[in-house]
């Protein structure tokens, strides 16, 4: 099956990103900053850093999540306020799930309640590699 095809099946199958953070998958220091970098640029696209504030929820399993704190780090370096909680006027609400298999690595975001967007990353032995765009999750009717 080929990784387009592969992807187009897996996002068919997906349902609302989760109101936690979620990271089902180990990931690598260098897969974290690839996948960072990503999402970062991305946000970036859509979002004014100096005039934005986010809130990225805390990770539903935080002992095996190194994305949600490199994340956070990242987006105060790029110049957005992150926000502790929920609970700050004005905040927009970031919701990711980064999931793995072995040779694939997948990870779905959301920002407020637009649409979620996914992007998968083939895991290789040189580091992640994108395999495509961002692409926009549409509900099945």
């Amino acid at each position: 099956m080929s990784a387009a095809l592969m992807m187009a099946v897996s996002l068919s199958c997906l349902g609302p990103v989760k109101a936690e953070a979620s990271v089902g998958a180990e990931l690598t220091p260098a897969e974290v900053q690839s996948a960072v970098r990503s999402t970062l640029d991305h946000i970036k696209a859509t979002l004014p850093p100096a005039a934005t504030t986010v809130y990225v929820p805390q990770p539903a399993c935080p002992g095996r999540d190194s994305f949600t704190p490199t994340f956070n780090r990242e987006l105060a370096r790029s110049g957005y306020a992150v926000a502790a909680d929920n609970g700050v006027k004005g905040a927009h609400f970031v919701r990711y799930e980064l999931s793995a298999g072995d040779n694939l690595l997948m990870l779905r975001l959301q920002v407020d309640n637009a649409p979620a967007k996914a992007r998968a990353f083939f895991r290789t032995p040189q580091g992640l590699v994108e395999a495509g765009g961002w692409t926009m999750e549409v509900s099945a009717r």
